[in-house]
């Protein structure tokens, strides 16, 4: 590690470039698990209905398969939405770390969080590279005829 490149000013710049991407990040995620929240609080209102109609004695085989659907986008989206919300957490505690790190931390402790909030950003962007990739291959499969 040569001095040059972790000199104060760059740790400091790439500490302020990780706090406004984790800051980003942290408004895109709210958005997303906003929007996944209202998708399951709709299934779960159709699964209701669909719920009571069989209660009534409507057993077709029609309603049974819009249960049985809604069920298992409810289950599909509720681990979504997990995962973001998980990883909203994270971009929380990541901004306000690189926050403190840039204006309260030094040398050597500024350095380490710099490279540990590094790897761990990292780590979150493999973890929405594999989620992306999932829900791509979960969209192919509904749109299949």
């Amino acid at each position: 590690m040569s001095s040059s490149l972790f000199s104060p000013e760059w740790i400091c710049n790439a500490l302020s470039d990780l706090w406004s991407l984790h800051l980003t990040m942290t408004g895109c995620l709210v958005s997303v698990f906003t929007l996944l929240y209202s998708f399951i609080v709709s299934k779960k209102s159709d699964l209701k209905l669909y719920a009571d109609l069989i209660s009534r004695g409507d057993k077709s085989p029609t309603i049974l398969q819009k249960q049985h659907f809604a069920a298992k986008h409810i289950k599909g989206l509720s681990k979504v939405s997990n995962i973001c919300l998980m990883l909203l957490f994270c971009s929380i505690v990541f901004s306000f770390g690189s926050w403190i790190g840039g204006r309260l931390l030094e040398g050597k402790s500024q350095q380490l969080l710099l490279i540990i909030l590094s790897f761990l950003t990292f780590i979150v962007f493999i973890i929405i590279g594999k989620l992306i990739v999932d829900l791509l291959k979960h969209y192919k499969d509904d749109i299949r005829i």
